[in-house]
């Protein structure tokens, strides 16, 4: 029997990377899919590569920093599966580093939107349906940034990611009762396109010869872990953050 067989999963920013990675992963490990990203063209993308595998799926663009497109993202699953038992929350931007002072109002409410808000939107609207059921997986992606602070990208992204691992503490505190596991991951440098577009190859280059392991981390790296946490393996991990970074950021 396949580890996700009719689990019902939504993946966020799931057009590219990370997201785009666990789709195909959980597709060939029989889950039920539900596949969100801003960009419906990557979607579109994501969806031709997961096709072999045959999987159950639905289609959910839009725009996680609203709380209105994640309430529909919840509802199109609860349509489509009348049940949800994973939530990814994974969509998220990095703008390019700078001082802070230079970060205006826009450029810093849309990272703390995207990257911060849209967990607390999309958490909160499938919480109730969660707890009714007394089962859930929530894997919220933060990133090493939240743990220390960023190279690539500047204080606003630091920041958002940071609060994702202080509102998976304290969601996990309250809803642990309920038998739903609420973890976040905090990924070092990973070779995705969000990092390739926040950093120039020679930085990108330059930063790999500085890890450990003396390379960058891979999305089938995440998606291992994102499948440990999101499987009953799991059980009795609840408000942690595993960081995955190749010994870059020691704690």
């Amino acid at each position: 029997m396949k580890l996700f067989a009719d689990k019902v999963v939504i993946i966020t920013g799931a057009g590219r990377g990370i997201g785009c990675q666990a789709a195909i992963n959980f597709a060939q490990n029989g889950a039920n899919l539900v596949l969100n990203d801003i960009d419906s063209s990557r979607l579109k993308q994501t969806v031709e590569v997961i096709s072999p595998f045959d999987p159950s799926f639905v289609e959910a663009p839009g725009n996680v920093a609203n709380s209105a497109d994640c309430n529909k993202i919840i509802n199109l699953a609860l349509e489509k599966f009348n049940r949800i038992d994973i939530l990814i929350n994974n969509a998220a931007i990095a703008p390019l580093t700078r001082p802070l002072e230079l970060i205006d109002d826009a450029e810093w409410n849309d990272t703390i939107c995207i990257d911060l808000n849209s967990v607390f939107y999309c958490m909160r609207a499938v919480l109730p349906h969660m707890k009714l059921n007394k089962y859930g997986k929530i894997i919220n992606v933060s990133s090493s940034a939240g743990r220390s602070i960023s190279t690539f990208a500047g204080a606003h992204y630091t920041a958002a990611k940071a609060g994702i691992l202080g509102l998976t503490r304290h969601a996990a505190f309250e809803y642990a009762p309920y038998n739903i596991n609420i973890n976040a991951i905090a990924p070092g440098t990973i070779d995705t396109e969000l990092l390739r577009d926040s950093a120039t190859l020679e930085k990108i280059n330059m930063e790999s010869e500085k890890i450990p392991m003396r390379r960058l981390g891979t999305t089938d790296d995440i998606y291992n872990l994102i499948s440990f946490l999101a499987s009953d393996q799991s059980s009795y991990i609840n408000g942690a953050t595993i960081d995955i970074n190749g010994a870059d950021l020691l704690l």
